[in-house]
C-alpha cells in the first residue's frame, strides 16, 4: 500500500490543531454521568492548557432494542432493554445539559464548555462511529478517546502536536501508553520468534533522523524542547492516541483500504489482521511507513536493551532486568460500574454531581442542541 500523501501543518499560535473525538454508547453505569466526566475531566488535568481549548466532539452511537422479554442488555452487542435505553436517553440529556451549563456559567475550568454533541440514531459500532465524527472535524490532527479510557498521568499534549505537524510526512498516530503497549517491544518479539523487534528513536536527536526525512519540506527546527521518543507499533491500537485526520480518512477509512470493518468490531482488530502480516513479510522499516504509527516512549528509553527471552504469555508479571522495570502508562481503563468512582470522582475540581445537573435542567429547560443523525 502507498503511503498517504503528508500535508504540510503550521503551528499558527492561538489556533488549535486538534480536535478530540469522544465516542460513548450505552453501558451499565448510566443515566449516571460520572464515567464520562472523569475522563473528560482527565484529559485537561493531565494534558496541559492546550486540553483547555481543544474542541470535544461527543459521537453519541446508537444502539438495538432487545425483545419485550429480555432480562438484561448486551452492552458489547449494543443490545438493550427498554429500561436500559430509557436511562441511556436520560444520559444523553444529562450531556447536553452539562455542556450547556458550562457555556451559560463561562466555566474555563470545564472541558464540556468546548464540547458538542452528535448523536447516532441507528447502531453504528465503534468504527462508523468514529468515522461519522471524523467527518466533523476541521483540523489537522484528531485525538480518538473513548469514555472508559482516561488519563492517569500527565503528558505534554502541545508537543505531541508540535512534533506530528513537523514530522507529518512520516508521523501518522502516536499513542499514550496503556497496560497493552508499555512491552509492546517485547511481546512482538515474543509472538513472532524475534522477526520484529521494534525499537524507540527519537524524532529530534540530530539532522540524520527526523530531519532527513522532513528538511526539504523546511520544517526541521533546532530547539532542544521538541522531540519525541517513539516506538513504532507493529499493530493498531484504539486506545487513546492523537492521528493526523487524513491519514484517516484516506487511509483507515479510504475506499481502497483492505480490511472491512463491521459494525460489532474494532478498528484495531480489522487493521491488526493486514498490518502484522504486512510488516512480517515485508519488514519493518519499508512496510510501516503507510502506517506510520508509534507510541509514546520515555525519553531516555531509547538506548536500553530489550531482554533477549521474553515470553508472550507472561507479559502481565512485571518485567526484569536488564530491561530496567515498568515504564508508567499515561492512559488506563476504567470499569463502568459505579462502584467507588462517584466517592472518587466528587474529590474532583470541576465535578457536577448528577443531582445537580438535573436541578439545572429543570431551571433551565430549553430546547435540545444536539446534533441528531
Amino acid at each position: 500500500m502507498a503511503a498517504p500523501e503528508g500535508e504540510m501543518c503550521r503551528d499558527d499560535g492561538d489556533v488549535c490543531p486538534l480536535t478530540v473525538v469522544l465516542t460513548t454508547s450505552p453501558c451499565v453505569s448510566h443515566p449516571s454521568t460520572y464515567l464520562m466526566q472523569n475522563t473528560m475531566l482527565s484529559l485537561t488535568a493531565h494534558c496541559g492548557p492546550l486540553a483547555r481549548r481543544v474542541p470535544i466532539i461527543i459521537v453519541c452511537d446508537g444502539y438495538a432494542l432487545r425483545d419485550a422479554d429480555a432480562e438484561k442488555s448486551v452492552f458489547r452487542q449494543a443490545k438493550v432493554t427498554r429500561e436500559d435505553a430509557e436511562r441511556y436517553a436520560r444520559y444523553l440529556n444529562r450531556l447536553e445539559v452539562l455542556c450547556a451549563r458550562a457555556r451559560d456559567l463561562e466555566l474555563d475550568d470545564s472541558p464540556f464548555r468546548n464540547a458538542s454533541m452528535l448523536v447516532l440514531r441507528e447502531h453504528h459500532g465503534f468504527p462508523y462511529a468514529l468515522r461519522r465524527g471524523l467527518q466533523l472535524v476541521k483540523t489537522p490532527l484528531v485525538m480518538v478517546l473513548q469514555h472508559d479510557r482516561s488519563f492517569t498521568n500527565d503528558v505534554d499534549l502541545a508537543r505531541v502536536c508540535r512534533e506530528m505537524q513537523r514530522c507529518c510526512s512520516w508521523l501518522y498516530y502516536v499513542g499514550f501508553p496503556t497496560k497493552s503497549t508499555i512491552r509492546h517491544d517485547l511481546v512482538m518479539r515474543g509472538q513472532t520468534n524475534g522477526a520484529l523487534v521494534p525499537t524507540p528513536l527519537r524524532t529530534q536527536p540530530a539532522r540524520d533522523t527526523c530531519a532527513a526525512l522532513d528538511a526539504k519540506r523546511g520544517t526541521y527546527t533546532d530547539s532542544s524542547e521538541d522531540g519525541l521518543t517513539l516506538l513504532p507499533l507493529c499493530r493498531f491500537f484504539d486506545s487513546t492516541h492523537v492521528a493526523r485526520t487524513a491519514w484517516y480518512t484516506n487511509f483507515i477509512f479510504g475506499r481502497n483500504a483492505p480490511w472491512a470493518f463491521v459494525r460489532r468490531g474494532f478498528v484495531e482488530e480489522k487493521v491488526t489482521e493486514v498490518m502484522t502480516p504486512e510488516l512480517l513479510s515485508g519488514g519493518l522499516d519499508e512496510a510501516h511507513k503507510p502506517y506510520g504509527m508509534y507510541v509514546l516512549w520515555p525519553d531516555g528509553a531509547a538506548d536500553r536493551p530489550v531482554p533477549l527471552s521474553y515470553d508472550a504469555r507472561e507479559h502481565d508479571a512485571p518485567m526484569a532486568e536488564p530491561y530496567g522495570g515498568m515504564w508508567p502508562t499515561v492512559v488506563g481503563h476504567v470499569n463502568g460500574h459505579r462502584d467507588g468512582l462517584e466517592r472518587k470522582m466528587q474529590h474532583q475540581v470541576s465535578f457536577v454531581l448528577d443531582a445537580e445537573i438535573d436541578a439545572y435542567d429543570a431551571a433551565t429547560r430549553r430546547e435540545p442542541a444536539q446534533l441528531v443523525m
